[in-house]
């Protein structure tokens, strides 16, 4: 399978259109690049949350700017993907409609990097490897943690995560240290003299089609690793990252060495053009992976305000035994 694939220079600009298939689906959107200034949602059972609103009423800090380049076109942001993979990876991709889809029954090998720092990263991981599954039968997947091929302190980051949940003030002071350029360029620095290797031979033996990453500390270092597989190999390895943040990230989020990276708002567009000087063509608009299930929901209600979403939403009432009642949805993330 991996030789087929492999076999020509399409392939990353074919994975990043299967990926974008997926995870614009997964969002109730089949065409995610067609719209990148589209506002992501999220939806559950009996509500609609949008993650423009979220956003806004926790916003970015006034000291980043705001604007955002003008939208691409599906056909533009694919074709400077080409270039971007040209760039990174240090071969020239062959413009050009492609089909990629894998042969049936065979599917991909996707690698999730995530780490058990909170439920959301792996949450997501398991919505989009199952999005994969749905389209691409046959496809499988691991959700890996690299941190532990790392060095310390990285590799100690789920007892620490453990630790600081439970000490908020410890927690604040952390994250505004390490959420500093200074602290950005030290630890990638730190993390790729020190780990670099042992993450590529971890990824390496894999033996993936394609890497997602789905967790900040995993993205610089590993987009490294990935394109030094690419130029050993002479086979170009795709990595894709997910920021799974909607109003305000952590700078290590932004690293531009990605052939996407998916993001849930304007204000995540915005750090990721301003502080990590991520290209335009590079991000695309889609919203925060959601599970099928409620995906599926979402799809059947159509317009909530309409009378036939109205009439889907009681129906789901009903099941639920909640009948008339005036109910409250409340959400959290972490743990």
């Amino acid at each position: 399978m991996l030789e087929s694939l492999y076999s020509t220079n399409y392939y990353p600009r074919g994975t990043a259109y299967i990926y974008d298939r997926v995870f614009g689906t997964m969002t109730g959107r089949s065409g995610a690049c067609d719209d990148a200034s589209a506002a992501a949602t999220t939806t559950a059972a009996d509500g609609t949350v949008t993650g423009e609103t979220a956003a806004e009423q926790k916003g970015i800090g006034e000291d980043e700017r705001s604007g955002a380049a003008e939208e691409q076109g599906e056909e533009a942001v694919r074709s400077a993907s080409v270039t971007a993979d040209a760039e990174t990876h240090g071969s020239a991709a062959p413009v050009g409609p492609v089909d990629r889809t894998p042969r049936e029954g065979v599917g991909f090998k996707i690698i999730f990097l995530s780490s058990d720092t909170g439920g959301g990263h792996r949450a997501s991981s398991e919505s989009l490897a199952k999005q994969f599954q749905i389209y691409f039968p046959g496809t499988t997947y691991e959700i890996v943690d690299v941190l532990t091929d790392s060095c310390y302190p990285y590799n100690s980051a789920v007892p620490a995560y453990k630790h600081l949940s439970a000490n908020p003030a410890q927690w604040k002071l952390v994250y505004e240290v390490s959420n500093t350029r200074a602290y950005h360029l030290l630890a990638d620095t730190h993390m790729t003299v020190m780990s670099e290797e042992k993450i590529r031979r971890r990824i390496e033996s894999l033996e993936a089609d394609a890497v997602v990453s789905v967790h900040p500390l995993m993205t610089n270092v590993p987009q490294i690793a990935c394109r030094n597989i690419s130029k050993e190999s002479g086979a170009s390895l795709p990595i894709f990252t997910v920021v799974t943040d909607l109003g305000s990230a952590h700078c290590t989020w932004f690293s531009r060495g990605c052939d996407r990276m998916y993001i849930a708002s304007e204000q995540i567009r915005r750090l990721a053009l301003t502080r990590g000087k991520v290209r335009e063509e590079q991000i695309v608009m889609t919203g925060l992976p959601i599970r099928h299930a409620f995906a599926e929901q979402a799809e059947a209600m159509g317009d909530r305000n309409s009378d036939a979403g109205r009439q889907h939403r009681q129906r789901m009432r009903e099941g639920l035994g909640l009948g008339d009642v005036h109910t409250v949805l409340l959400m959290g993330g972490g743990e």
